[in-house]
């Protein structure tokens, strides 16, 4: 759990990003996130075909 220390620096931080750089870093973001949701997938259709037990 974050500080309030550290809420208000990422505050400040956040504050001099401009606009550009923080729609550009979002869209990023987004793409890693759905490159992880694919490797997620991958590995467990490669766990369900090896018939290894996993948690899901």
């Amino acid at each position: 759990m974050a500080t309030e220390y550290e809420v208000a620096k990422e505050d400040q931080y956040m504050d001099k990003i401009s606009n550009d750089t923080l729609l550009l870093s979002y869209k990023k973001a987004r793409k890693l996130e759905q490159i992880d949701e694919k490797f997620i997938e991958l590995l467990k259709k490669e766990i369900r075909r090896r018939n290894f037990p996993h948690e899901q």
